[in-house]
């Protein structure tokens, strides 16, 4: 008998804490209680609410949570209620109610979780439906429309959207060139590329950045020549726009931004040229670690990007940098490498004053999967600092060692819900099924991004045979 995959119904949950001999589950707020603190709690108390009526299941709870979704202040509370909402399955209430928020709400990504949840339930009528909006007369119609079509990445919406770069009014023109970006799909490459001769600034700003998004390098050329703008965003957009196609007939051209000092230009296309990976602007890169601070943080991320080992060494002399961005970024750049050469020079960033500075070196010796930092990372674990906690976790499971797991245990109860859930995401890699037994006893935790972790740790551990056997 085994787990759902993607579904461990209450039935069942209980079944597991019973099992383990847990405490058992406290009673919920009357459902009045949880009416009132909707209508007037502080946000915390309104999300803590919402999620003791889903967990409970009332009748009442898709006509609380629509009201939710559509009246609160609040849009951090209205994606919550919309997002729950997407959860109900197919209902031709929520679906109807859904459509309204994902034009009208005034907040984006409150728009953008409705439509999540219409995909969630599985609409089959979205894409008609948007694509017909494309003809309204209301331009902030046609804006939403577009940019609920880019949100659901729908292919056969493409030949729409290539048309709706021709609109008449500059916003549609921007949000057609955004959702183009974010399907993705190649066949827009060529109407894009007509497009980069728009009359308005922030229209050829945008679809640079959507042909850097495709990816295809077709787009190479007219990108290269964006590189002679007189607008500093076009230029800087560009330069990105190359490095993320990543062809290598792009790096000629960007080199000459890196003699540009002291620019944004110079700082970008160091990055562009890591993401490239041509090993031949080695040297014009490491150049940049000894510039000024900026340029020495960008030519660090790029030598990692790079991956090319002979920047090592390099990267190893400013690992001591006066500037803690400066030293996380040589530390993540040497993690990125995996080169055995730096591991000592890592592990003694993990004293560094600077946590961002720990972070990133606990990262990168979870990178490089070095057992011989194990101890060094479980200490990390009991640190002070949250995000500390986290990436050791993190790190840990990375590296898949069974002795972490006594401690990864004991932090599955740590007061931030991040570090229990990296705890059990952790423990589900490494295996160890000694974890069983704590990871059960999670299963009751509030938090429902620990819950999901917990549950699949548990299946990974083929937990289900070992309770039984």
């Amino acid at each position: 008998m085994g787990w759902e995959k993607h579904n461990l119904d209450k039935a069942y949950k209980t079944r597991y804490l019973c099992i383990a001999m847990c405490c058992p589950l406290t009673p919920s707020d009357s459902e009045e209680e949880l009416n009132q603190a909707l209508r007037e709690g502080t946000r915390s108390e309104r999300a803590n609410a919402l999620r003791n009526l889903m967990n409970r299941g009332s009748e009442g709870v898709v006509n609380i949570l629509n009201r939710v979704a559509h009246k609160d202040k609040d849009p951090h509370i209205r994606c919550k209620a919309i997002r729950y909402l997407g959860r109900l399955g197919k209902n031709s209430g929520i679906a109807k109610g859904l459509k309204k928020i994902a034009i009208y709400d005034n907040d984006r990504s409150v728009r953008c979780d409705a439509l999540r949840s219409l995909v969630e339930i599985g609409d089959d009528e979205l894409s008609d439906e948007f694509t017909s909006m494309l003809d309204d007369v209301h331009m902030s119609v046609r804006v939403r429309a577009v940019e609920a079509l880019g949100v659901l990445k729908y292919i056969e919406s493409v030949d729409h959207l290539m048309n709706a770069l021709d609109d008449s009014e500059e916003l549609v023109r921007i949000s057609a060139a955004d959702a183009l970006g974010e399907i993705g799909e190649p066949k827009a490459v060529n109407k894009l590329i007509e497009s980069l001769d728009d009359e308005n600034i922030h229209v050829k700003r945008s679809v640079a950045q959507a042909l850097g998004e495709i990816g295809d390098s077709r787009a190479v050329t007219p990108l290269a020549e964006l590189l002679d703008s007189e607008d500093d965003v076009l230029r800087t957009v560009a330069i990105w726009a190359l490095g993320s196609i990543g062809d290598p007939k792009a790096a000629p051209v960007l080199m000459r931004s890196l003699n540009m000092d002291g620019s944004f230009d110079k700082l970008i296309a160091m990055w562009s040229l890591g993401e490239i990976g041509d090993s031949s602007v080695l040297d014009w890169i490491i150049d940049g670690l000894y510039d000024d601070v900026r340029s020495c943080k960008e030519a660090a991320a790029a030598l990692g990007s790079l991956g090319d080992k002979r920047a090592v060494i390099e990267l190893i002399r400013i690992i001591d940098h006066l500037d803690p961005v400066v030293r996380r970024d040589a530390v993540e750049a040497l993690g990125a490498l995996s080169d055995p050469l730096a591991v000592k020079y890592i592990r003694t960033k993990l004293s560094d004053e600077d946590p961002g500075v720990q972070c990133a070196a606990i990262n990168a010796l979870g990178s490089i999967g070095k057992k011989s930092a194990v101890f060094d990372i479980i200490r990390k674990l009991y640190s002070k600092n949250n995000d500390i906690r986290c990436c050791a976790a993190r790190a840990l499971g990375e590296i898949r060692d069974p002795t972490a797991t006594p401690d990864l245990i004991s932090t599955l109860s740590d007061e931030y819900p991040q570090v229990r859930g990296e705890s059990a995401r952790a423990l589900g890699r490494i295996g160890d099924k000694c974890a069983v037994k704590g990871l059960i006893r999670t299963l009751n935790d509030d938090d429902p991004w620990v819950h999901k972790y917990v549950k699949k740790a548990l299946m990974e551990l083929d937990a289900d045979k070992l309770v039984y056997e």
